[in-house]
């Protein structure tokens, strides 16, 4: 008789090495969101997935390995996101539901896109050829929808292309909302809608503080928002 395992027994094993690498993802996400890539440490990650720290090295190679993967996975959950608005939607409708989604994924510690300012983590987000190919990917869906908004109406043609998408990607880390969320002024949903609101209303208005000539300046492709 062969003592090689059988197909089932290794299915289970394959599923079950899968469902853990997915619990530590989602845990990992959400102490990012909440904590900051910093701060977190990959002995909270394992604590909170309910295993050994060693059982995060059989999966990943260490802590910028599998923050690297989350934040790929949340702008894969962003291009989901996206890819699911109804066709009816114009393009300002589209960019205003993508706001509304990266703050509520801000206020719920899910899927973030961008890393914080200072964080160590950029450099290794720069370095991270599958982020930069997703962040490629949801920048030029976000530059054609804003051109179209602009040739619309709905967004100031006077809005350089680079600004306007950087002020949309950015809602990821709007700090904004945990000030609103701080003065418990606000519900949850009040929070994102003034969020949006502000974000909308601002890239509607003129930017008067700026030269006619630089108005409608074009952005380099090469130009991406890393986390």
């Amino acid at each position: 008789m062969s003592n090689r395992p059988s197909f089932s027994h290794v299915s289970f094993r394959d599923m079950m090495h899968r469902a853990r690498k997915e619990d530590i993802l989602e845990e990992c996400t959400r102490l990012l969101s909440e904590r900051g890539y910093d701060a977190m440490t990959l002995d909270q990650v394992a604590e909170a997935a309910g295993m050994a720290k060693a059982v995060l090295y059989k999966h990943f190679k260490g802590k910028e390995d599998l923050c690297c993967e989350v934040m790929v996975r949340g702008l894969e959950r962003a291009q989901g996101f996206l890819d699911g608005l109804p066709a009816r939607m114009v393009a300002s409708q589209r960019l205003q539901a993508f706001v509304r989604w990266v703050l509520q994924a801000q206020l719920n510690s899910d899927a973030p896109l961008l890393a914080e300012r200072k964080s160590e983590i950029r450099h290794a987000l720069k370095a991270s050829e599958p982020y930069q190919l997703a962040l490629q990917g949801l920048s030029t869906r976000l530059e054609e929808w804003i051109v179209q908004a602009q040739e619309a109406g709905h967004i100031h043609p006077g809005w350089p292309l680079l600004v306007a998408r950087q002020m949309l990607m950015t809602r990821a880390v709007d700090p904004m909302v945990d000030a609103l969320m701080h003065t418990q002024a606000y519900s949850h949903d009040e929070v994102v809608e003034w969020c949006v609101k502000t974000c909308m209303a601002t890239l509607h208005a003129s930017p008067e503080y700026l030269p006619l000539s630089q108005k409608a300046k074009p952005a380099k492709k090469s130009m991406l928002a890393v986390g």
